[in-house]
């Protein structure tokens, strides 16, 4: 994953890696950054999972973009043996919405998940 800011002039800098500990060997997708842009939640095959694609948080450790901890696969609860993907994270009521793949098809999905469990795992 990568990532770009705005400039002052309204363009952007050139892309940037987030890092090694973020992309693995394999895909990292939908990537979605809280509303604090220090909690990005985002979905993976490459780490140690439940599944296919499982749902991972890092936290952001400085103003570089380019240092982040580990990720944390966000467990049995959300993560099944299939994929999880296309999350949003609402800070206000503090429910995580995602996509999730069962019984051959695809589901909306929403579970309570406390903002204070994504930092301080």
């Amino acid at each position: 994953m990568y990532f770009t800011k705005v400039k002052e002039d309204s363009t952007y800098s050139f892309l940037q890696n987030l890092g090694k500990n973020i992309n693995s060997a394999n895909e990292e997708c939908a990537p979605f950054l809280c509303d604090d842009e220090k909690v990005l939640i985002f979905a993976s095959n490459g780490f140690s999972d439940y599944g296919d694609y499982d749902l991972f948080y890092t936290v952001r450790l400085d103003d570089t973009w380019k240092k982040w901890s580990d990720p944390i696969n966000l467990g049995p609860k959300i993560n099944t043996n299939s994929s999880e993907v296309s999350m949003f994270y609402d800070d206000e009521s503090e429910n995580l919405y995602y996509v999730g793949y069962k019984d051959e098809a695809y589901h909306l999905l929403k579970i309570g998940l406390p903002k204070k469990l994504l930092v301080a795992r």
